[in-house]
Parts: structure tokens; C-alpha cells; sequence
């Protein structure tokens, strides 16, 4: 049985967000609940993409592979070196959830992550932080002119379709103009305060 104590009701937030997911927020933190039979929770990657192929892809086993893709950014972050990885992705996020975003246009935290995998997989591992980020931004616009993420967990999921990419593809174009020292400097005063 799972209690929660809060200061006060009116901060906690409960939203059914598909017929499969449940997010909670309280006091700024997000959590995303995913219901899922035991036995499907505890299949390997393999038996997983099996099973994928078998049901083509139902909403249901996109929640299973949660599991695959947490591990999946995990296992890549290592490959390219977590120090430099890991701080792109946690510029993105912070960046992303300082925005205000229409209904729907808001990237999802793997869209990011997936994003910054394909920059570091197309550089050479010297590149400074500002070069990341441009790199990341024309990614940004590749993807949304290719209307193609794939969830290299599990190859039938097209992330793109997880969000409505005109907005940020909008803000990719905006920031690719301007001077990138600009927004990471911008970027990392924002992240001071």
C-alpha cells in the first residue's frame, strides 16, 4: 500500500494522461505512474521485441519498454562518456521545461534524450559545449523535416508522434540565427538562478 503525506492538497495534481499512464506533480515533481502486469514488467529486450512484432505495437507495450529505454540511455551515456552527455541532456531538459509551451508541443524528456544520443553519435569527442548545442539544434530541424525519432529501444516506436514539433522546430530555427554563445550563455545564467 503506497501513503502519501502532503503539506497541502492543493499542490498535488493527478492527471490521466492516456489510458495507460497516470502523471502525479507535486511541488515541481513529476512522476509518471505506468501500470503494468508483473510478467510483461520482467521480459528481456528480446522477448519484448518479440512480443512488439506479435501485437504490433499496442499502446499497452510502450509502458513495458519503459524498462528498455531507460536502460538503453543508459548503456549509450556510458558509451559516449557521461560527463558530456549527461550535462547536454540535463542543458535540454532545463531549458525545455523553463518554456512555456502550447498543449501538446512540450518535447517528452526521451525525445531529448534521444536527440542528444544521435548529436554525440556524430561527433568526433572534443567538441565544447556551444558546438553540442548547435548540433543539437540542427538536429532538432533534421528530425522535424525527416518527421522520423526512432526509439531505438524498440524500432516501431516513432518518438516524433509523441509531440507536436512545429514549436520547437520554430524555436531551433530562432536560436540557429542568433549567435549560439548567446543562448548558452543565456542558458547557463538561467540555470544559475
Amino acid at each position: 500500500m503506497l501513503q502519501v503525506v502532503l503539506a497541502k492538497e492543493s499542490d498535488l495534481k493527478i492527471q490521466l494522461q492516456t489510458r495507460f499512464a497516470l502523471h502525479v506533480s507535486y511541488n515541481r515533481i513529476d512522476v509518471d505512474l505506468l501500470p503494468v502486469p508483473l510478467k510483461l514488467l520482467n521480459m528481456d529486450h528480446q522477448t519484448f521485441l518479440q512480443t512488439v512484432d506479435r501485437y504490433s505495437n499496442p499502446d499497452w507495450l510502450s509502458v513495458v519498454g519503459a524498462k528498455h529505454q531507460v536502460k538503453f540511455i543508459r548503456d549509450e551515456i556510458n558509451r559516449f562518456g557521461t560527463d558530456r552527455t549527461n550535462r547536454l541532456i540535463q542543458l535540454m531538459k532545463c531549458w525545455v521545461s523553463s518554456q512555456r509551451w502550447s498543449k501538446h508541443n512540450k518535447p517528452k524528456s526521451y525525445a531529448i534524450e534521444l536527440l542528444v544520443l544521435r548529436v554525440m553519435n556524430n561527433t568526433e569527442g572534443n567538441e565544447k559545449i556551444l558546438e553540442l548545442l548547435q548540433k543539437f539544434w540542427n538536429e532538432v530541424l533534421v528530425v522535424r523535416s525527416n518527421e522520423e525519432l526512432l526509439d531505438l529501444a524498440n524500432t516501431r516506436n516513432n518518438v516524433f508522434d509523441s509531440f507536436e514539433w512545429d514549436e520547437f522546430s520554430q524555436h531551433a530555427s530562432s536560436i540557429l540565427q542568433e549567435d549560439i554563445r548567446v543562448f548558452g550563455n543565456s542558458l547557463v545564467n538561467e540555470l544559475r538562478v
